[in-house]
């Protein structure tokens, strides 16, 4: 994630000094800041001790070892420019050490929860997983820990150099990888369950098959059926396609939504594809666009593309089902 650009005066209400200005920071890179005693010593006992014997009206340099970002951001932390510097905020809470600066004036009780709030209400737990659940670790952020190992399925896992192992330690980083990869082989074992194989004794392991097959679905002309199964509604063998004769032995039944649909042999390919595919990102989804418009591309002329969505919706349901079964095993949550 680059770093956030905010407008100019954002940040010159802290560059330039004000007829309220008492109290000059001059931070480690030799950044000069200007801010108000009054402001940050009602925000952090430290500063509090620190002017306890300062005249209001006397000027007062500090010298700060922190950078001006994490000065920067202290001071927004501190003033109305909050909401509208939350992009900077966060960019220095994540990878800058402004946490240690908050901890070190005695700042971290009030602001960790501004700082929870941001992170919730951001693009970090879906953008930036990995780091999110990192800093959720160090502020002990349950919530928005498990947000992030959930977004974190829909990427693949990171190899070479990863910035983040220098903040985590080594079994919260082996739980997040260990919850990817449990995940991941949940969604490869339901994949397997779909009738690929196109034997008629195949079974959808994780989706409940409604027997015997209800009258409304036997009367759907997309598929024939012997006499005595739409006489008796006794469960059928073998369903043929009326367009291509290829014939279906799956029953899709969506537990949520009461809908109920065979599962067309052109779809196999579908699934296939998924299947190879979940490994990296197990949330890939089956609605994923490339996995989907190759489908539509191959499917039969009795397919339309709203009954293949229609099918794709409840194994992608049943999919975050099975997934969401999984938990994150992490110390202490």
């Amino acid at each position: 994630m680059s770093s956030p650009q905010l407008n100019t005066h954002i940040h010159d209400i802290f560059e330039i000094p004000s007829a309220e200005t008492d109290l000059v920071i001059r931070t480690s890179d030799n950044v000069r800041l200007y801010a108000t005693k009054s402001i940050l010593t009602c925000h952090s006992p430290f500063f509090a001790k620190h002017f306890v014997d300062d005249s209001q009206n006397v000027f007062h340099e500090f010298k700060a070892k922190q950078d001006c970002r994490d000065m920067r951001a202290i001071l927004h932390l501190c003033s109305p420019t909050k909401g509208a510097a939350t992009p900077y905020i966060l960019e220095a809470a994540f990878w800058g050490s402004l946490l240690f600066a908050l901890r070190k004036y005695e700042m971290m009780e009030w602001a960790k929860e501004s700082l929870r709030d941001m992170v919730a209400a951001s693009e970090w737990p879906r953008k930036e997983p990995l780091m999110t659940f990192v800093m959720a670790r160090r502020c002990d952020w349950e919530d928005i820990g498990r947000t992030a190992a959930w977004e974190s399925l829909r990427f693949p896992l990171r190899t070479g150099s990863i910035p983040e192992l220098g903040l985590i330690t080594g079994l919260d980083y082996h739980s997040f990888i260990e919850y990817f990869w449990r995940c991941a082989d949940a969604a490869r074992d339901f994949l397997k369950g779909m009738p690929v194989t196109g034997r008629t004794d195949c079974e959808l392991l994780s989706l409940e098959v409604k027997r015997p097959f209800p009258e409304s679905l036997l009367n759907d002309r997309s598929f024939s059926y012997p006499e005595e199964v739409a006489c008796k509604c006794q469960e059928p063998q073998r369903i043929k396609c009326e367009r291509c004769s290829e014939f279906s032995d799956a029953l899709l039944f969506n537990k949520r939504t009461g809908e109920i649909r065979f599962m067309h042999p052109c779809l196999r390919p579908l699934i296939q594809r998924a299947l190879s595919e979940v490994e990296r990102c197990p949330r890939i989804g089956l609605f994923h666009e490339s996995i989907l418009q190759d489908t539509l591309a191959r499917a039969c002329p009795s397919q339309t593309p709203e009954m293949i969505q229609t099918i794709v919706s409840i194994l992608d349901d049943e999919l975050e089902s099975v997934l969401r079964s999984v938990e994150l095993e992490v110390e202490g949550w």
